[in-house]
């Protein structure tokens, strides 16, 4: 089975890539001690940035899948 990947799935998993980083850098610098704590005052901008993924992701997905219908609807 051959596997094709859009452009579009490509971004949204390089998106989501991203994320899940600076998601993970937290939580790994959250862990060495107590004494990282001054250093992650970005706590709340971790939830801002998924939630802005999120609302990004399916805002671009909704998008696709319109020009995709359409073009798929006009034979192109």
């Amino acid at each position: 089975t051959v596997m094709f990947f859009s452009a579009f799935s490509l971004f949204a998993a390089a998106i989501n890539s991203f994320v899940h980083v600076v998601m993970y850098a937290y939580y790994g610098l959250a862990a060495i001690s107590p004494q990282m704590q001054p250093y992650l005052w970005w706590k709340a901008h971790i939830t801002k940035l998924q939630l802005v993924r999120y609302l990004f992701l399916l805002s671009a997905l909704n998008v696709h899948h319109v020009t995709w219908k359409c073009k798929e609807m006009s034979g192109k």
